[in-house]
């Protein structure tokens, strides 16, 4: 094949710092793409590109270990357009609300990417006169995402755990792991079949299986302090998925067969608060059932899930559940236990 080409393959080959590859794995990465290339060549290959990119090579062990700097520039073939950047930025600014920064921090280069696309340029238009649109290389200075709710702070993720989990993940390997559950002040040592990743609020839970048994648990990433990828392949049960495994969970880790069934309610909703509702639609098939001066009705189908249910009882007399009866019930009694709460502490204070 084309030098050019081989030269391109082998950038994207080479993984970011901490992360290196050796040029053995770099020779069985470039075989299977094709390009029937002696050890000797890829070495050729490899000074050349290091005068060209930043480039590093770790000496102190042989065999020597291969790698973009940590702080290296994204390049993109194509190069990334306004709309994408203005994408990714936005992504990246819901994901520092959720992620820790540990984690968010991996993607920076690629934001510095994304960053180039709006970088401020010099005005040409005179100081005394406004330019009658902001320059499209300001918008990065008018975007930000905001959160739609109280949210609580990531806990830490090292970034070395962050990366294993990556790899055993995308390689279906097996991992050896130390973790300390919430209920113990133990380190213990645990084999383990990564399956799925999960970011639920400002937490990620890796899915796993322990080595010798079936069930599938949830580990909080923060409490791994240490990950080891295996060579062993992971064993991924038969019958295993995502989306029914985490609907058996919102049923109060019941066994589900099935994906989840979806409820039809109805819902009255108050004026002007709950406005937003008829722009932006709690389920694809609402239907706006009755419109007045003060409040709206509306019906949607709906998985019946924990946060679902958060999301109602947080509306509070803005929006009212009239079916069906069952769910109505229920957000009713949560809604006089808590007011409960409050008459109890006040008759306590004037004990």
């Amino acid at each position: 094949m084309d030098t050019s080409l081989r030269y391109i393959a082998t950038l994207k080959a080479l993984p970011r710092y901490p992360l290196a590859v050796t040029v053995q794995e770099l020779h069985d990465l470039l075989w299977e793409q094709g390009f029937e290339v002696e050890l000797r060549t890829i070495q050729r290959d490899l000074n050349k590109l290091a005068n060209l990119f930043q480039i590093g090579c770790d000496d102190t062990c042989k065999p020597y270990r291969w790698y973009f700097q940590a702080e290296a520039p994204v390049e993109s073939l194509p190069a990334l357009d306004a709309s994408a950047a203005l994408g990714l930025l936005m992504a990246t600014q819901q994901l520092e609300q959720n992620a820790p920064s540990s984690v968010s921090k991996t993607f920076t280069p690629y934001v510095q990417a994304a960053h180039k696309v709006f970088n401020p340029v010099e005005p040409t238009t005179p100081v005394n006169v406004r330019p009658t649109m902001t320059p499209p290389s300001h918008l990065r200075h008018f975007v930000r995402t905001l959160p739609t709710h109280f949210q609580l702070q990531s806990a830490f993720v090292d970034v070395s755990v962050w990366q294993e989990i990556a790899q055993a993940l995308l390689h279906r390997r097996q991992c050896r792991i130390l973790y300390q559950s919430r209920e113990s002040d133990t380190v213990r040592e645990y084999y383990i079949n990564p399956l799925a990743l999960v970011l639920k609020g400002s937490a990620f839970y890796l899915l796993a299986t322990f080595k010798g048994y079936e069930d599938v648990r949830q580990l909080a990433l923060h409490r791994c302090q240490q990950v080891q990828v295996l060579s062993t392949r992971a064993q991924v049960p038969i019958d295993f998925d995502l989306d029914i495994f985490l609907y058996s969970q919102q049923l109060g880790n019941k066994k589900a067969t099935s994906h989840p069934s979806r409820m039809r309610v109805h819902l009255r909703c108050l004026r002007p608060k709950m406005q937003h509702l008829l722009e932006t639609p709690i389920a694809a098939d609402q239907m706006l059932l009755l419109s007045t001066k003060d409040y709206f009705e509306i019906t949607a189908s709906l998985v019946d899930s924990a946060e679902f249910r958060a999301w109602l009882l947080a509306q509070g007399e803005d929006v009212q559940v009239l079916g069906p009866s069952e769910l109505r019930e229920q957000i009713q009694a949560r809604l006089q236990a808590a007011l409960a709460q409050y008459h109890n502490a006040w008759d306590e204070a004037l004990a």
